[in-house]
């Protein structure tokens, strides 16, 4: 696996090419995003993994010559095994979770700027937005008296803790070294990371729950093993704006193809399922 010379890796995950979700065109345009907006001194690496049904075609809708981007291209066996890829095959929505969980600390020991198809860099950035006095700025949301973080913390067994704030989802930063520090520590209290979270989904979806996700795995852990804050700034001092100005309708994209909009948030997401010509978003998210 390549080594990181830099604090800030980002990590693009492709999925499956359908009719309702055409991502590997979305991922190019994502690394377009990248590679307009950021500022850094040097070239931002960015490893893209993907789904292993897309190997044969996922190179050829990517820009791998973008002068601000140094981009690694991997599968999800290259990236977690054969073994585990079987194992979590048939998880559908959550396989993304999975990969991430089980492949952070492959792609980064040092801070992972987690990203999908739907999220696109709308504003100029560099590594320094990410940290201060050697901590980690995530972006957070209060958890009290929701519902989504109350399953999680009963799941994860984490009620009563101190900290009122959870990690929002993607976009979002992590750290690979301290991912692995909780699958460690899940390995050596279950037996199996995947096995303890298979086991989690089998049991909580079929009430129609979404019982986690790789950020309230990862934060409430971390919180768990009292790490949190070493890592990461508190949320009650400091925290990330990342988004703004996210697309989640039909009608908002077809008002904003046509109008003078901009995105003012240093990440927007557009949600994958809009019925959009990439070349049309494209000439709006590369305004700046």
């Amino acid at each position: 696996m390549p080594t990181n010379s830099h604090d800030l890796t980002a990590w693009l995950l492709v999925g499956q090419r359908d009719a309702q979700s055409p991502d590997p065109e979305r991922a190019n345009l994502v690394l377009k995003s990248l590679n307009h907006y950021w500022a850094g001194d040097v070239p931002l690496r960015v490893v893209v993994t993907h789904a292993d049904s897309l190997s044969a075609s996922a190179g050829a809708y990517l820009d791998f010559k973008l002068p601000n981007l140094v981009v690694e291209l991997m599968s999800d066996t290259d990236l977690i095994g054969p073994e585990r890829v079987k194992k979590i095959a048939s998880t559908g929505w959550y396989r993304h979770q999975l990969v991430r969980i089980l492949g952070a600390s492959q792609i980064s020991d040092n801070a992972i700027l987690i990203l999908d198809c739907d999220t696109f860099a709308t504003d100029y950035f560099d590594e320094s937005v990410f940290f201060e006095d050697g901590k980690i700025l995530s972006a957070w949301e209060p958890r009290d008296n929701k519902d989504w973080w109350a399953l999680s913390e009963k799941l994860f067994q984490t009620e009563g803790r101190k900290n009122t704030y959870g990690m929002l989802n993607t976009p979002n930063i992590v750290s690979g070294q301290h991912m692995a520090i909780v699958n460690q520590v899940v390995e050596s209290q279950y037996e199996s990371v995947i096995g303890y979270l298979l086991g989690i989904l089998s049991t909580n979806l079929l009430s129609g729950d979404n019982p986690f996700t790789e950020y309230t795995y990862y934060s409430l852990w971390l919180e768990k093993l009292g790490f949190l804050t070493q890592v990461h700034h508190d949320p009650k001092e400091k925290m990330l704006s990342l988004t703004k100005n996210n697309i989640w309708d039909q009608d908002t994209l077809s008002d904003i193809t046509e109008s003078d909009f901009k995105f003012n948030g240093m990440f927007s997401i557009v949600h994958g399922a809009l019925d959009y010509s990439v070349t049309d978003l494209e000439s709006i998210i590369l305004k700046g």
